[in-house]
């Protein structure tokens, strides 16, 4: 009898089964808003800094959920932040580290007549797999009537 040929039939049509992932380092879980400060730098586009201000490492990874608003307690106005693609990866921060978040503002200019303009105390923020928002000061004056959102964000960690 040929072991070898009952071998192969045994096995022919069985999928191999996926070696399951690594597991994430102990005591790691994904960053909440407590936890995370923000902190706006430059203009064009914006680096929206998010920094770990709690006690214990963290990770984010993917979108940041981002909108204007009039002030902390009002509800976002106008479109949310349109994700732009790039490689989304995990970025892990210790207490004190930073990463950033990029967003462009679009030119409310370049709506004429299709704007109504509005002016806005800043940006409300929730870190992806959060549930909470965060209040960025942030004045601006944006179109409120373009169907065309006036944010673009990349992933955490991406440079456009």
């Amino acid at each position: 009898m040929n072991y070898r040929a009952l071998a192969v039939l045994a096995t022919a049509g069985c999928a191999p089964t996926p070696l399951p992932s690594p597991p994430p380092p102990s005591g790691v879980s994904p960053c909440v808003a407590s936890d995370l400060s923000y902190a706006i730098h430059g203009e064009a586009p914006l680096q929206l800094r998010v920094t770990n201000a709690g006690i214990h490492t963290c990770t984010l990874k993917g979108y940041a959920t981002v909108a204007f608003a009039r002030d902390e307690r009002a509800q976002p106005i106008g479109a949310w932040a349109e994700q732009q693609p790039g490689l989304i990866e995990q970025v892990t921060l210790g207490p004190g580290e930073e990463s950033v978040i990029m967003l462009e503002i679009r030119d409310p200019d370049r709506y004429g007549t299709d704007c109504a303009p509005q002016h806005v105390g800043g940006l409300v923020v929730r870190p992806p797999q959060g549930e909470a928002w965060d209040f960025v000061e942030y004045p601006s004056l944006i179109c409120t009537s373009a169907s065309t959102p006036m944010l673009k964000v990349w992933p955490i960690g991406l440079t456009p």
